[in-house]
C-alpha cells in the first residue's frame, strides 16, 4: 500500500499550550509532523534545485522520509522508537488510537457526560422500592440549573448570578425549591460493569445527609451490588421523552423480573431472609419460646415475668394467635403492646430462596407490579425488624461437630487399608484402587453431609450457623460441612481428584499437608476469578462495537406472532456422511 495523502489531525487534537514563564508544551504528534514536513522539503530541493544530484543521496533522503512518516503513524514499527531530549518515547497515531484510552474506546463506551455524579453506596433499608438517597452535595450540583430557574420564577433572585450566590451559601429556601424539583424528576443509577439491562435503573430521588448514595437493599442483586465500598454513578435525564422512558419503563419497580430468564430478581436476601425464617419457623411453642423469652430456654417452664421486672421493650413475633394469648397468660407481655402475627394463609415455612421467588410469582400474578413492589416493600420491613429482634450473633462454639465422626472416618479408614492392601499383592490396579478409595471417602463425606443437619435440628434448631445456611441467607450446605464435619476430597491444579482426604474440619483445625492440599482448589478460584472478569468485559466492548452502526428507524409494530426462523440446513443433509453403508 502506497500512501499519497498524509492524514492531519485537527489542531485541537494536538495542542500548543503555554506554561508559566512563556514556555510552550507541545503535543509530541506537532514534532513528528514537523520531522515529516522537514523531511520532505529537503527531499524537493533535492529533486526540483540541484539536476545534478547523487542519485544515492536523493534515495538515503527518501528512506529518511519513509521513517518519519512510519514513526508518525506507529512510533516503534521499525524496531527502536524514537525519543525527545528527555529520553521519553514520542506519541504516534497509533498511541492516540489504540487501547483503553485510545480516541475510540474512550468515546464509544466510556463517554463523559454532564449532570452526572459519583459517590459510594450505603443501604437504605427505611427506602420505598422506587427511591434512592441522594446526598445534598450531589442533588444540588446535578439539579442547580433548575434551582436556578426556580429561584428566578418565585421572584427570589434578579438574575442568574443572584441565584448562584444563594446556591453557594446555602440559604433554606433553595432547599425547599431543591425538593420541589426533585418531586417530579427521575434519576438514573448506574453501576458498572453494566452486563444487562438492570445495570442501570431510574429511581424517585430524595435528600439524604452525608455524602453517600443510599440504596434500596432488594435492588442489589440486579446491579450486582454489595456494600463493601462500591460506587455508583448517577445521571438526570434532561428532555422530557427520556423523563418518561425512564418512568415508564426503567423505574426499579418496573423491573422486578430478570429479563434473561423472567424470575424474581428482587427478592428478600440476607438478614431480610433470616428475619422470615425465623419468624414462620413454626415450632410447638412458637418464636416467643425460643427468642423472645428474655430468661434461660431451659427453665423458663417454671419461671415467670412480672411487669415491675420486666425491661425487654422489642416488639414480640408469634407464629399465631395461640402463642400469643399463652404468652398473655403466663404473664409474660402486655396486650396494649404491638404485637406481630403470622397469618394463617401461607403455612410455609420460608427456609430458602425459592419459596420467596413463589410467593412473587404469586403476588405478581394476582395483584400486579405496582401493588407487588408494595408488598415486597412490607415483607422487607418485616424481615430486617426480626432479624433485629432475633439478634443472631456467630461464635466458634456454635459450629457443633457431628458425633458420630470419629467411627466413620475410623471405617474409611479400615477400608482404604483393606485397598492398600490388595493393591500391594497384585489384586487390584492402580486406577482401580484410585477410584474405590475416592468412592469410599466420597461416600463418607455424604453420609457426614446428612447427617448435619439433624443434629443441628437436635440440638439446637436455632443455632445461628444451622439458620444462616438453611434458611439460604448466607453460606450453603457445603460451607457448613466443612466447617463442622469435614472438608474431603480435593483437586490437585490439574484438576485430577487427590485420594488423600483432609479428615478434619475449619472448628477442628487442618494440618500442615491439609492446609498444603486444601491451597490448590483457593488459588485456583482466585485466577478463575480474575479470568473470568476480563472475558466478560471483553465480550461487552465486542458487543457494542459490532452494533456501534445500526440505528433504529422503524417504530414497534407490537407483533405477537414473533419471528421463524427455518433450520439452515435439512437434516438428510446433515446425516450425510454419517454412516458410510447408506451413503454409497
Amino acid at each position: 500500500m502506497v500512501l499519497c495523502l498524509l492524514p492531519v489531525l485537527p489542531p485541537e487534537l494536538r495542542p500548543i499550550i503555554q506554561i508559566e514563564g512563556g514556555k510552550l508544551m507541545s503535543s509530541d504528534i506537532n514534532e513528528l509532523y514537523r520531522r515529516v514536513i522537514y523531511r520532505n522539503n529537503t527531499l524537493t530541493d533535492l529533486l526540483t534545485t540541484s539536476r545534478s544530484t547523487p542519485g544515492e543521496l536523493v534515495m538515503c533522503q527518501e528512506k529518511l522520509v519513509q521513517e518519519a512518516v512510519d514513526t508518525l503513524l506507529d512510533n516503534g514499527i521499525r524496531g527502536q522508537p524514537m525519543r525527545d531530549g528527555h529520553n521519553k518515547v514520542y506519541k504516534s497515531f497509533s498511541d492516540v488510537i489504540e487501547g483503553k484510552e485510545g480516541r475510540f474506546r474512550e468515546t464509544l463506551l466510556g463517554k463523559r457526560v454532564d449532570y452526572s455524579g459519583r459517590s459510594v453506596i450505603v443501604v437504605g433499608p427505611s427506602l420505598s422500592l422506587h427511591r434512592c438517597g441522594l446526598p445534598r452535595e450531589i442533588a444540588i450540583e446535578l439539579f442547580q440549573t433548575f434551582v436556578i430557574r426556580g429561584l428566578i420564577r418565585q421572584h427570589l433572585a434578579s438574575n442568574i448570578g443572584v441565584a448562584k450566590s444563594q446556591i453557594r451559601e446555602k440559604k433554606p429556601i433553595v432547599w425547599e425549591i431543591l425538593q420541589e424539583v426533585m418531586q417530579g424528576h427521575p434519576v438514573l443509577l448506574n453501576r458498572a460493569p453494566t452486563l444487562h439491562r438492570l445495570g442501570i435503573q431510574s429511581f424517585q430521588p430524595i435528600l439524604v445527609e452525608g455524602r453517600t448514595i443510599c440504596l434500596h437493599p432488594l435492588v442489589c442483586k440486579g446491579f450486582n451490588a454489595d456494600f463493601d465500598g462500591d460506587q455508583m454513578a448517577v445521571h438526570v435525564p434532561l428532555s422530557l421523552e427520556a423523563q418518561a422512558e425512564a418512568r415508564l419503563l426503567m423505574f426499579s419497580h418496573m423491573n422486578l423480573l430478570s429479563p434473561a430468564i423472567g424470575d424474581p430478581i428482587s427478592v428478600p436476601t440476607q438478614d431480610m431472609l433470616i428475619g422470615l425464617y425465623v419468624l414462620t419457623s413454626g415450632t410447638r411453642r412458637g418464636i416467643c419460646a425460643n427468642r423472645y423469652n428474655p430468661c434461660n430456654r431451659k427453665n423458663y417452664q417454671n419461671e415467670r415475668i412480672y411487669e415491675t421486672n420486666y425491661k425487654y421493650m422489642k416488639e414480640p413475633f408469634f407464629c399465631n394467635s395461640y402463642d400469643a394469648i399463652g404468652a398473655y397468660r403466663q404473664k409474660r407481655i402486655n396486650l396494649d403492646s404491638p404485637l406481630w402475627l403470622r397469618w394463617q394463609l401461607d403455612q410455609r415455612v420460608i427456609a430458602s430462596k425459592e419459596v420467596p421467588i413463589e410467593v412473587h410469582y404469586e403476588s405478581f400474578d394476582h395483584f400486579g407490579m405496582a401493588y407487588t413492589s408494595h408488598i415486597l416493600d412490607q415483607v422487607k420491613t418485616l424481615g430486617f425488624q426480626q432479624a433485629t429482634a432475633t439478634s443472631i450473633s456467630l461464635g466458634i462454639d456454635d459450629l457443633l461437630t457431628i458425633p458420630s465422626k470419629g467411627w466413620l472416618v475410623q471405617d474409611a479408614e479400615q477400608q482404604s487399608l483393606i485397598l492398600e492392601k490388595h493393591h500391594h499383592y497384585g489384586n487390584v490396579h492402580a486406577v482401580e484402587k484410585l477410584r474405590q478409595s475416592i468412592e469410599i471417602w466420597y461416600a463418607t463425606s455424604e453420609y457426614l453431609r446428612q447427617e448435619m443437619n439433624p443434629n443441628f435440628r437436635m440440638t439446637d434448631p436455632f443455632n445461628p450457623v444451622h439458620m444462616m445456611s438453611f434458611s439460604g441467607a448466607r453460606g450453603n450446605a457445603s460451607q457448613v460441612h466443612q466447617l463442622v464435619g469435614m472438608r474431603g476430597l480435593m483437586s490437585d491444579p490439574q484438576g485430577q481428584m487427590i485420594d488423600l482426604p483432609i479428615q478434619s474440619n475449619l472448628r477442628e483445625g487442618l494440618s500442615l499437608t491439609e492446609y498444603i492440599i486444601s491451597c490448590y482448589g483457593a488459588r485456583k478460584g482466585v485466577v478463575d476469578t480474575a479470568v473470568r472478569t476480563s472475558d466478560a468485559g471483553y465480550l461487552t466492548r465486542r458487543l457494542v462495537e459490532v452494533v456501534q452502526h445500526i440505528v433504529v428507524r422503524r417504530t414497534d409494530c407490537g407483533t405477537i406472532r414473533g419471528i421463524s426462523v427455518p433450520d439452515v440446513s435439512p437434516f438428510e443433509i446433515k446425516i450425510l456422511g454419517l454412516d458410510l453403508s447408506i451413503d454409497s
